[in-house]
C-alpha cells in the first residue's frame, strides 16, 4: 500500500503508533529476549542463538506487520505510555494489531493479536490497547468479524479477548499446533469498557 502510514491514536493511557522498523530494538529487548513473553511462541523455545533469535524475530513480527500494511491495509500499532509521547525505548509497552490472517478462512477477517512487555502484564494496558485496536479496524476496513488465535493454556490473553467481547469459537491447528483456540469479534459487538 503506497498510502502514508495512519496518525498515531490514543486510548486512555497509551498512545499507539505504527509499528516501524524504529520500533524493532525496544520489541526485540524488552519482549523477544523476555522468555516468559515469549513462553507461548513456540519457535522461539529452543532459539538461543542471538543473532538467530532476532532475524526470527525480524521475520515474524517487523516484516509481517509490514506485508499486512503493503498488501492489506492492516496495522500493527507500537504502544507507548500516553504520558511520554515521545517516550523513551524502556518505554516500549508492546505491540497490538491487525495482521494478515495465519489460517485460510476469509469469513474470519483479520487476524488480531498483542503482545506486551512483562513488566506492564496485570494493568489492563492490553485490554486498553485490544478495544483501541478493535474499534480502529471496524472504522478503517469493511469486515464483518475480527478473529484472535491463542493458545489454550495461554489464559491471560485468552481473558484479555474475551473482555473485550471476543467469542471462543473452538479449537484450531495453526502455528505449527494443534493446542490453539480461535475467537471471533463481530462487528457492533465490542464490550463497553471503563
Amino acid at each position: 500500500m503506497s498510502a502514508p502510514r495512519p496518525a498515531p491514536i490514543e486510548s486512555a493511557r497509551l498512545q499507539l503508533r505504527p509499528f516501524t522498523s524504529a520500533d524493532f530494538d525496544a520489541f526485540f529487548a524488552g519482549l523477544v529476549q523476555d522468555h516468559e513473553v515469549m513462553r507461548f511462541y513456540h519457535a522461539y523455545k529452543s532459539l538461543t542463538d542471538i543473532a538467530q533469535r532476532r532475524e526470527r524475530a525480524r521475520h515474524d513480527f517487523l516484516e509481517h506487520f509490514e506485508e499486512g500494511w503493503e498488501q492489506d491495509g492492516l496495522v500493527c500499532w507500537a504502544l507507548y505510555p500516553k504520558s511520554r509521547a515521545l517516550a523513551a525505548p524502556e518505554d516500549f509497552v508492546g505491540w497490538c494489531g491487525a495482521l494478515t490472517p495465519n489460517v485460510a478462512d476469509p469469513g474470519l477477517g483479520p487476524e488480531i493479536a498483542y503482545m506486551l512487555a512483562r513488566r506492564f502484564h496485570g494493568r489492563g494496558l492490553a485490554t486498553e490497547a485490544l478495544a483501541r485496536v478493535v474499534t480502529d479496524v471496524f472504522e478503517r476496513h469493511d469486515v464483518a468479524r475480527v478473529h484472535a488465535i491463542m493458545d489454550v493454556p495461554n489464559v491471560a490473553s485468552r481473558r484479555v479477548a474475551e473482555r473485550v467481547g471476543f467469542v471462543l469459537r473452538g479449537q484450531i491447528d495453526a502455528y505449527g499446533s494443534s493446542e490453539m483456540v480461535y475467537y471471533t469479534l463481530e462487528r457492533g459487538a465490542l464490550s463497553a469498557l471503563p
